[in-house]
């Protein structure tokens, strides 16, 4: 047998490095919920973040048993093992600072917390080199010496702008199902507006404005009969759900029925509040307003959350460009939520 031939140490690099894998596999599913207060009752295979996070990891295993019954000169078992260390590694330090607040609380770039960057990006270090590891086992009978590594690389960003372009347009499909919504007539549904930005002077952004009138819209043709608003603040301002009740309080709207709410600081979190919050209302509905290139982004946080609510669009229009772009950043957001739930 082709087993026999095998160095001793190298069929422990391979049982290890497949060990590792599915240890990785699981801790994963487990990061992803705890991290989000639930606990793995709510885990399912109808998410499509946990079936790809599935599939790459029964590609890097079936990857080491090809090569187990193989003979690759250009790739080394410990090679292999050296890939899998430091993907775990990567995987274990996001999941620390998930954990740990470094002293980075009020330092932002690009308007998101410093930390989160850090976090997302260790997570993004993980999945990308498990994908590059994912080439190299599978194109190794084919490759020769360092041109192995360099198309190995190149073949991980086609997959990973493969995987963008399939978010892309499985979104576009998730908008087009938001605009045959039909909602039921009653007061007792609920309209939670997502938070957006503030700008100087703790003025309503036209996105955050816009998501508001929606809201007044309903409330006012009887669709809903509370209005929960939602979203911190960045340093310096005052939070997003305070900005937008200042802007409501005097649209003939009654102040009993505005429900504020200030500390979610992203719309993971705000999904969360729903989910926790909200549900325990008995209300007929949920419905929850948002931006119509942000919608998508929101009913896969629903998903993952199993909340059940309705997605109810702004009148927000946007120029090409800046359609464009939004799209393109939520497609990266999706792609981001489904792999590592953040």
């Amino acid at each position: 047998m082709v087993v026999k031939k095998k160095e001793k140490n190298e069929v422990v690099y391979l049982v290890v490095s497949a060990a590792i894998t599915i240890f990785c596999l699981f801790f994963i599913y487990y990061v992803k919920y705890t991290n989000q207060g639930l606990n793995l009752a709510f885990f399912n295979l109808n998410s499509v973040g946990n079936v790809l996070n599935l599939i790459f990891s029964l590609l890097v295993l079936l990857g080491i048993l090809i090569y187990f019954f193989k003979n690759y000169e250009q790739l080394q078992s410990i090679v292999i093992l050296g890939f899998v260390v430091i993907m775990t590694t990567a995987l274990a330090f996001a999941y620390i600072l998930t954990k740990f607040q470094l002293p980075l609380k009020t330092v932002y770039f690009l308007g998101q917390p410093l930390q989160k960057i850090i976090t997302g990006g260790l997570f993004t270090a993980y999945q990308f080199i498990q994908i590059i590891l994912i080439c190299l086992l599978w194109s190794s009978s084919f490759g020769r010496g360092n041109i192995l590594y360099f198309r190995s690389v190149i073949n991980s960003i086609i997959i990973i702008l493969l995987l963008f372009v399939f978010t892309f347009f499985y979104s576009a499909s998730l908008n087009d199902k938001v605009e045959k919504e039909i909602i039921k007539k009653t007061k007792s549904n609920i309209a939670v507006v997502l938070g957006a930005a503030v700008w100087s002077n703790n003025k309503a952004s036209p996105s955050l404005a816009s998501r508001l009138n929606k809201a007044i819209e309903l409330y006012r043709l009887g669709y809903i009969g509370k209005i929960q608003l939602t979203g911190s603040n960045a340093p310096g301002e005052l939070p997003e759900a305070e900005v937008a009740y200042r802007y409501i309080r005097h649209k003939e709207i009654n102040e009993e029925d505005i429900l504020l709410e200030t500390k979610t600081t992203s719309t993971t979190e705000q999904v969360s509040f729903v989910k926790f919050s909200l549900f325990d209302k008995k209300s007929a509905e949920i419905i929850i307003i948002s931006d119509k290139y942000h919608l998508p982004r929101v009913i896969e946080i629903c998903r993952f959350y199993d909340v059940i609510a309705t997605p109810v669009s702004s009148d927000l229009h946007f120029s090409t460009r800046n359609n464009i772009y939004h799209r393109i950043r939520e497609t990266i957001a999706i792609t981001i939520f489904w792999l590592f739930a953040i």
